[in-house]
This record gives C-alpha cells, structure tokens and sequence, in this order.
C-alpha cells in the first residue's frame, strides 16, 4: 500500500511503508549516449552546411563571370577596341567602360587566367576564363564568355 509523508515541507512517497523511492540523475551511460547523439547530429549538420557551401561559392563566381558578358558586349560596341586579359585590370582598350576583370580571390579560386579567342572585329568577341583551386572542383577549368552565350564546365 502507497502512503504519502509529508515532512518539512518534503513530500516523500513510501511504498509498503519501509521502502523510500529518492528521486535519481541520470547515470554516466545515459549521459555518454546522449553526448554521442549530439556528435553524429554535429557531424551531419557541418557535412550539409559545406555542401552549402561549395554551391554559395559556385553560384557567386558563375554570378561574377556573367557580369563579364555585358562588359564585353561594351567594350565590343566599336570594333576598334580590344579586349584586355590582366586580371584585376580594365576589360577594354582604348576606352575603359569601368569594368575590371575579376581575380582569382573575387572568383573564389587561387588561380584565374584569361584568353581573347576572337577580338571585337568578329561578330562574337569570346574571353575564355579558366579558374584553379576552386572549392567545387567541378568549376574549376575553361569557361567562354561570349556576348550572347556564357558556356560553363559541366558540374558547375
């Protein structure tokens, strides 16, 4: 028979009146289990959050690399320019449109080279980019940038 004392202010339960039921923590197992459950759920956020990641990074450099297309449509408005292919310096030559080329840091990569393949006299002037080191690896190679059409490696 359950019988309930009360004693300053304590309540106590008494099962058969001889036997006290004091109320436990958890034991050092229940804590380790938990502790490991929050691991595995911290190791699959970070494992999303960098996916994440890499798909930010490529979206920002395909983000950069299409403002190109309108400065090369720019500069290509007269034929007699001439497309530049330093990075970090002006797009165009003789008259600067106020387009600078990206760097390698702007396009989330340790390495960024240019190539004209056709200039402003043809009918589509095309800049070839090609990254290095870039965190999604499937970004990283040629992309042609042409007044009409931007053509990125395939993954990117």
């Amino acid at each position: 028979m359950k019988t309930i004392k009360k004693i300053q202010n304590i309540t106590y339960l008494f099962i058969n009146k001889n036997m006290k039921k004091t109320l436990q923590g958890f034991t050092l197992i229940e804590l380790l289990i938990v502790i490991a459950i929050i691991g595995i759920l911290a190791s699959v956020v970070l494992v999303s959050l960098n996916s994440g990641r890499n798909k930010a990074n490529a979206a920002a450099t395909k983000s950069t690399l299409s403002s190109l297309q309108a400065a090369i449509a720019l500069c290509c408005d007269l034929p007699t320019n001439t497309l530049l292919t330093t990075a970090g310096g002006d797009v165009c030559n003789p008259t600067g449109i106020g387009s600078k080329l990206p760097t390698a840091a702007q396009l989330k990569s340790t390495g960024v080279t240019y190539a004209q393949t056709a200039n402003c006299q043809n009918t589509d002037p095309t800049l070839t980019v090609t990254l290095v080191g870039h965190p999604n690896t499937a970004c990283n190679g040629a992309t042609t940038i042409k007044t009409n059409t931007i053509t990125f490696p395939a993954g990117c």
